[in-house]
């Protein structure tokens, strides 16, 4: 990664301090609208299919379900994994916390055998 884009990251990873504050305390529309400002720097700085996206996604994907809008929630979701998993793999720790969101997502919407089948990919990899 070049001196911008490490800048870039750095001022993300701050907003996202932020925006992570926003939504435990309950403010998901500001939190969101910090998230989605992120993405849209990351995709103008990596690209639209790099993996410095997912995080930011996977925090989408969790706004998005906590305002109940499910459907776009799992298309965050869906997003970030097929992005991490691109980069590192199946079941990576680094997408623990996407796995585990979307997970949570589909046992909220009763598709229980789909939730398994995500929290199989979650197994520690000693590897990764």
């Amino acid at each position: 990664m070049n001196k911008r884009g490490e800048k870039v990251q750095d001022y993300v990873s701050e907003c996202s301090i932020v925006a992570s504050d926003l939504f435990a305390a309950g403010e998901y529309q500001k939190a969101k609208l910090i998230y989605e400002q992120n993405l849209q720097i990351l995709q103008q700085t990596f690209g639209m299919d790099s993996p410095q996206l997912s995080m930011t996604l996977g925090d989408l994907g969790e706004v998005y379900a906590a305002l109940h809008d499910y459907e776009q929630a799992e298309a965050y979701f869906r997003q970030a994994i097929t992005l991490r998993e691109q980069a590192s793999g199946i079941g990576h720790r680094l997408g623990y916390n996407i796995y585990r969101g979307y997970e949570q997502l589909l046992r909220k919407l009763g598709r229980d055998d789909e939730a398994n089948q995500i929290k199989a990919r979650t197994k520690p990899n000693k590897r990764s």
